[in-house]
């Protein structure tokens, strides 16, 4: 009896350990061009974790399934990627809209 119970916890515990593994996840971002975008930086929302882009836009992070990656450079709008399976990722990032600067001197009447 206690082997089947043993049994039985073992193989209720294996697919929950299986749902949390970590692993790297690699992927290429592009602007809308389809050109390589470096320099972006990407960051994990569960453990804090970041990378960096290279000048040809691949990237590589240590994910779990169910994390949240954000993509951030200047000129572009930011994107949100969630992990949901084991496989290499392809990111487009939108350019950003540039406003001229504005001075403000005196309060109208």
């Amino acid at each position: 009896m206690k082997k089947l119970l043993l049994s039985f916890i073992l193989l209720a515990v294996t697919p929950l350990a299986w749902a949390q593994e970590i692993f790297e996840v690699k992927g290429i971002i592009f602007n809308q061009s389809k050109q390589r975008v470096g320099d972006v930086k990407i960051e994990n929302q569960r453990n804090g974790k970041s990378a960096t882009s290279d000048q040809w836009g691949t990237f590589s992070i240590e994910v779990m399934v169910g994390d949240s990656l954000f993509f951030k450079k200047e000129g572009f709008q930011d994107a949100a990627k969630l992990i949901s399976t084991k496989q290499n990722m392809v990111i487009y990032l939108n350019q950003g809209i540039t406003l001229n600067e504005v001075t403000v001197k005196e309060k109208s009447k």
